[in-house]
């Protein structure tokens, strides 16, 4: 292998490529420790998707850490015993990683408990506080937007998912209407909303609808 034959390169290389850490860890989990890695730009997609979904779950579920602080003074915040095995399993992250496909299909915050103290097991996710910036919610590469912004749409996206899901539609689509006014282009597929910034955006607007 060569840096100069363009297949070697550095985590600091990723990173200086904007590909975010939990995403390059997750794709270097993904392969046995035993096996040689082969890192493509599929696998880097496939990874934002997934990570993108699971931390949307878990912002669903109005993880935060004063949550988080809660469960774990009633000593309930513990990764999955099928997690901690696998790993212990001669470290079969992949394994590992399947579990979480599994666990994070639970129906609330509670029983999503294990699911969300394996991510931290794993390094995939240790500040709580920037759960939305993590999210962000169809966003298909992070770097591209200020971190404020992204955390404003997250919330407000959010905000719009939970009314549909109470099919409170006035407010849905008011908060809609109110993203497109401020230059925020949606679009409503594969269940998750994906947005981008068009020529128009004008962050004030945003402000105006904390």
């Amino acid at each position: 292998m060569s840096k100069s034959l363009g297949n070697f390169f550095t985590v600091r290389d990723l990173l200086e490529q904007g590909i975010p850490g939990e995403v390059i860890r997750f794709v270097l989990l993904s392969t046995h420790y035993r096996s040689p890695m082969d890192w493509t730009e599929k696998k880097v997609r496939e990874a934002e998707k997934t990570l993108d979904k699971w931390y949307f779950t878990l912002l669903k579920a109005n993880f935060t850490p004063e949550l988080i602080d809660v469960y774990k003074e009633q000593g309930v915040w513990s990764p999955s015993d099928r997690v901690v095995a696998m790993l212990a399993s001669d470290l079969n992250t992949s394994g590992a990683l399947s579990i979480l496909h599994e666990l994070s299909s639970a129906p609330n915050s509670r029983s999503l408990i294990p699911f969300a103290a394996s991510l931290e097991l794993l390094g995939l996710i240790d500040d709580w506080s920037i759960l939305a910036d993590l999210a962000r919610i169809g966003v298909s590469h992070v770097g591209e937007y200020d971190p404020r912004v992204v955390t404003l749409i997250s919330e407000l996206i959010l905000k719009r998912q939970n009314a549909r899901a109470l099919k409170d539609f006035n407010t849905s689509d008011s908060i809609r209407d109110s993203l497109i006014s401020a230059g925020v282009e949606i679009q409503d597929t594969g269940g998750i909303p994906s947005w981008s910034l068009n020529s128009n955006f004008d962050p004030s607007k945003l402000e105006a609808l904390k």
